[in-house]
């Protein structure tokens, strides 16, 4: 480890210098560690009722860190992000919303495109009044976080792209679908850090994937 010197009273000390990363790790730790409340709720939005998934942590929301939204792909539902959020949730609120026509949603009248799909997820911000989140969007569902980060960008302050433009088929078609045809070079538009990450599994609390978005989150 790096040592800086300093002098002090005549006298020489050395004080070892913490990397960022270091920073990072000491801050997650000192964080409420119990395991979050796990909760589900439905709330309007302009295509019905909107199921949401969300891990919220037990010393009372005084010290947590800013939210987090989870948007998924077209494989499945809120509930995907399940064992992230017990991991998460122990230092921040987790929200984890079936998009329309998914899980337990209401679908809407007809297609949607990837940013009418954030616009019923800016719905759920302003029903909940946050003033600043971080997005984690998987699969289709990064296509999303990328639209919403831009419409937003007062109230986003980070995005985690997990599989952005990967396979990504399963029950949720007509997201697969909104995906696939939306441009991809729309990330080079955002302002906020972006972290790009081509693949992993999220299902998992102890893969390597949750530690890595859980350090980008906390720094």
């Amino acid at each position: 480890m790096p040592i800086r010197k300093c002098e002090r009273a005549s006298h020489f000390c050395q004080i070892p210098l913490r990397s960022p990363q270091t920073d990072v790790e000491l801050r997650l730790r000192s964080m409420n560690t119990a395991s979050p409340r796990l909760r589900r709720a439905y709330f309007e939005c302009r295509h019905g009722q909107l199921h949401v998934h969300n891990a919220i942590p037990n010393g009372g929301g005084f010290d947590e860190l800013t939210t987090v939204i989870c948007l998924h792909g077209a494989s499945g539902s809120g509930r995907q992000f399940l064992e992230l959020s017990k991991r998460l949730g122990t230092s921040r609120s987790v929200y984890s919303p079936d998009l329309p026509g998914c899980g337990e949603s209401d679908s809407a009248a007809g297609p949607l495109s990837a940013a009418a799909y954030a616009e019923a997820i800016g719905d759920f911000l302003d029903s909940m009044r946050f003033r600043q989140v971080d997005l984690l969007g998987a699969g289709a569902g990064a296509a999303v976080a990328v639209e919403l980060a831009a419409s937003r960008p007062n109230v986003v302050r980070k995005v985690c792209l997990v599989g952005l433009g990967g396979k990504d088929a399963g029950p949720g078609v007509a997201l697969e679908a909104a995906a696939r045809s939306w441009p991809q070079d729309r990330v080079k538009a955002l302002k906020q850090p972006v972290s790009r990450i081509d693949s992993g599994s999220l299902e998992t609390a102890t893969d390597a994937l949750p530690k890595q978005i859980e350090a980008f989150f906390a720094a």
